[in-house]
């Protein structure tokens, strides 16, 4: 060992995370190289916070932490939490972050023999998830040592592992030391551990209380055992209140690991790649969810939205005539006899069911009883009232005009039903009017209304609640599925192994661009087969494919960037899920998707132009059925909107990982 060169010089750190109550007070540490220096101390004490600044993972308030090695690759890490990526084999794990230490494959596959020696790894093929705890332990450790580091962190590496390999373990850590080129920081619950270190230190209460060898230590306290040494040490200490610590730095410090000047390296970006694609080929119910529940929500909501209601039954009472069981429908025949029956036919045509009754009063008891929609009555003499109406149009006798009516009662508890049968009802009527005006030789436009409708200046004469829905759909889609991928971040981020690979040397740049690569090759999937099944094979309009596609794809990366914010601020998946479910709701009901905006109350209104789908679904109903270009307003306004969303979302991560390094993946 060489005490004269110094590996980790921490001086004078004080951290806080609420201005208040400081984790870290003015700690000092010296760890000379070649050495293993065991940091002791209870649950809570900022052991780990310590380690983490170390590393360059969190900063701190104030001073100083220098380090013999200026490089990740000089270093390995050993977090708390095993930090695994758990779709991966322990091989490809452990070739994984030799990737990124940048070795070679020979380096690689030496290094993992010994390791697999030492440690007593286990089958290289098994997965993460199929480890116990100890042998995921030991995996973690392998990682920390693959690349043969000069400066290796520990925390708590021997916690669940039997005395024996904890022994060996030891010793494998005090002979890689003995040339005096690599030292070990280590903490530990197990106190007769320490007396494999050279130096011990007890933190309490964020204060270094000593820095001493375990032999020295106990001769000074007079004792011989540490713990009773660290129990005299400790009683001694005099506690100070953290609202003394004098510190109220607004930007953080970060150790030198944290600021390298590296920001992008193709090995790197192609093993986070690659592990993120093993991760969703290998997460097959996640993979399907992915890439089918946009087809499968198009395809409900064709199905399952805007069909012709039918089925209906109502009840008659057809006091016009006893029975139309005789009646014979002749609609070329000119015959003004049995209207009733006439009409009541039609009705059938249009698969309506009809159950007779001979009173009113119980033709409405029954119709609330039973569910019906509604009860026609024709009153007495209504065909020969009707049939004088039709021959003298002109009729004043108050009584043929009344008799001449259809007496309607409907349950209007449902608007779109009751419009439904109220068009059909109407449409019936016109209809024989239509076919006896004709059969008749009366001119036909005398059942017409006195208005006329050309042809529609966009759309189609009969339009439909589908495609006025649509737009909004595959809006929402695009937007909404990239949220659900924040689930793959928080995931890593929970397991601690987004955080390690940054210690390892990967960059903030790469693990974003490695997610954001594979997003948008999904997205693309995605879009591309969500048109294919929306326009081509369940031919929706699409008057503007060009631009519409356009706007589409950038609806999804907004949705992209949105994702990632999320994912960067949100740390669990109750979190994720209660935003992203919040916003789809919201969203569905404030973006004009389900009513036209025009309709909304003015405050509503106003809340809807910061939703990331009202401008985009304007848009592209006008791009898709109105073949507008992006000279109209209501067209560019959805572009605007878009790319707004996906601007400022990557600014605020931008923002937030400038100032907060990696510990927006912590």
């Amino acid at each position: 060992m060489d005490n004269n060169r110094t590996a980790v010089t921490i001086r004078e750190v004080y951290q806080t995370y609420d201005s208040k109550n400081y984790v870290l007070k003015g700690l000092n540490m010296h760890i000379p190289q070649g050495t293993i220096f065991g940091l002791l101390g209870s649950s809570g004490c900022g052991k780990t916070t310590l380690l983490n600044s170390v590393v360059g993972l969190v900063g701190f308030n104030s001073g100083t932490i220098e380090l013999a090695v200026k490089s990740k690759k000089n270093m390995g890490f050993m977090p708390q939490k095993v930090g695994l990526h758990e779709q991966l084999t322990v091989e490809e794990l452990l070739c994984y972050f030799g990737t990124l230490y940048g070795m070679t494959h020979t380096e690689m596959q030496l290094r993992m023999d010994l390791m697999f020696e030492v440690l007593d790894l286990p089958n290289r093929q098994k997965f993460i998830p199929e480890l116990s705890g100890g042998q995921k332990r030991r995996v973690s450790m392998a990682v920390a040592l693959i690349h043969d580091p000069e400066l290796l962190i520990l925390d708590e590496p021997t916690v669940g592992l039997d005395p024996i390999l904890r022994h060996r373990i030891w010793q494998f850590l005090v002979n890689w030391c003995e040339d005096g080129s690599k030292t070990v920081l280590i903490t530990t619950h197990y106190l007769e551990e320490t007396k494999h270190t050279h130096t011990v230190g007890l933190l309490r209460e964020g204060v270094l209380l000593c820095e001493k060898s375990p032999q020295l230590l106990m001769e000074e306290c007079n004792t011989q055992f540490l713990d009773d040494a660290f129990l005299s040490i400790s009683q001694q200490q005099i506690c100070e209140e953290n609202t003394t610590a004098p510190i109220h730095c607004k930007q953080l410090i970060f150790s030198s690991l944290a600021l390298t000047k590296e920001t992008f390296a193709v090995p790197r970006f192609a093993a986070e790649f690659k592990k993120n694609v093993t991760y969703m080929w290998r997460n097959l119910s996640i993979a399907i969810f992915t890439f089918g529940l946009p087809f499968i929500s198009i395809l409900l909501f064709y199905y399952a939205n805007g069909g012709e209601p039918e089925g209906f039954s109502l009840a008659v009472v057809n006091q016009d005539l006893s029975s139309c069981g005789n009646y014979k429908f002749q609609p070329e025949i000119c015959s003004l006899n049995n209207l009733s029956c006439n009409y009541l036919h039609r009705l059938t045509q249009k698969t309506f069911t009809l159950v007779d009754h001979k009173e009113v009063s119980t033709a409405i008891d029954f119709a609330k009883n039973n569910h019906l929609w509604g009860v026609l009555h024709f009153v007495q003499d209504f065909t020969d009232a009707l049939s004088a109406r039709i021959e003298e149009p002109f009729i004043k006798d108050t009584v043929v005009v009344e008799n001449s009516s259809i007496i309607i009662f409907l349950d209007s508890s449902n608007k779109i039903i009751h419009g439904i049968i109220e068009r059909k009802l109407r449409d019936s009527y016109l209809e024989m009017a239509t076919d006896i005006y004709q059969a008749c030789g009366y001119p036909t436009k005398f059942t017409d209304l006195p208005i006329k409708f050309e042809e529609p200046i966009y759309g189609n004469t009969n339009p439909n609640v589908k495609e006025f829905l649509a737009p909004g759909l595959i809006s929402l889609l695009m937007f909404g599925m990239p949220l659900l991928y924040g689930y793959v971040i928080v995931e890593e981020k929970n397991l601690g192994a987004t955080s390690r690979s940054l210690v390892a040397g990967t960059t903030v740049i790469e693990v974003l661009a490695a997610h954001l690569i594979l997003r948008v090759g999904i997205q693309l999937l995605q879009t591309f087969c969500s048109m294919v099944i929306m326009y081509w094979i369940l031919q929706f309009p699409l008057e503007n494919p060009f631009y519409s596609t356009i706007l589409i794809i950038l609806q999804g990366l907004a949705g992209i960037a949105t994702s990632f914010l999320l994912s960067t601020n949100l740390n669990s998946f109750l979190g994720i899920s209660g935003v992203v479910t919040g916003s789809f709701t919201v969203t569905l009901f404030i973006s004009g998707m389900l009513w036209p905006l025009e309709g909304m109350h003015p405050s509503i209104k106003l809340l809807s132009w910061i939703a990331p789908c009202t401008f985009s679904t304007q848009s592209l109903r006008s791009l898709s059925i109105r073949g507008w270009d992006l000279t109209n307003r209501e067209v560019y306004l959805g572009f605007i909107s878009s790319c707004l969303w996906m601007l400022v979302s990557t600014l605020i991560i931008y923002l937030q990982i400038r100032r907060n390094k990696a510990k927006s993946f912590l």
